[in-house]
């Protein structure tokens, strides 16, 4: 009986380093990006990595979509990651930094806010910077913003320039806060193609 025991306790050791694990990264400074999530599409419960930047997740034998994230970053998402029974699948993740600027013109202030998939917004002030299209830049001021900072923030900028902005609501999230779109075009609240 005693040596079935053993048999049992030796096989549940084995299968717990089934899963996969690795590191989440900077992919401009190397940095670990700790508290990034990581997320198993199809598995409802999300993990975050550690001090490091490191993770394991534990995960039956199979293929998985897995997806890290994290506040002020793009996330990145490996396909079909193949899991045996066997050691943990290393995937590493080297995410980018979601600032861009979308001008190519040499500017004194530039000011920019991203948003990332869960509604937290972040203002970045870059300050004497020549930028081309889509081009990455690491801020000088970075910092995250709560919901009525936003609000003032666009409400300022609808106000200041109408002829180029529209705020309105496309509704209510689900903590009752207007979720508010911006537009801007050269002929704010006419729908062109």
């Amino acid at each position: 009986f005693l040596q079935h025991v053993l048999d049992l306790i030796h096989i549940y050791l084995i299968q717990v380093h089934i899963g996969i694990k690795g590191f989440v990264r900077d992919s401009v400074t190397g940095a670990a990006l700790e508290n990034a999530t990581i997320a198993v599409a199809g598995v409802a419960h999300n993990i975050t990595t550690g001090q490091f930047g490191d993770y394991y997740r534990l995960l039956v034998p199979g293929t998985y979509n897995i997806t890290a994230s994290v506040s002020g970053y793009l996330p990145v998402t490996t396909e079909n990651i193949e899991v045996k029974e066997a050691n943990a699948t290393i995937v590493d993740f080297s995410l980018h930094p979601a600032v861009t600027v979308l001008t190519s013109r040499p500017t004194k202030e530039t000011l920019i806010t991203t948003s990332n998939s869960l509604g937290n917004a972040a203002t970045i002030t870059a300050v004497n910077r020549t930028t081309s299209a889509r081009q990455v830049i690491q801020p000088d001021d970075f910092r995250h913003h709560h919901f009525p900072d936003m609000g003032i923030f666009l409400r300022k900028f609808a106000t200041e320039y109408p002829n180029i902005t529209r705020l309105y609501s496309v509704g209510k999230s689900v903590e009752q806060r207007e979720l508010y779109a911006m537009e801007i075009s050269d002929n704010p609240g006419i729908h062109e193609a």
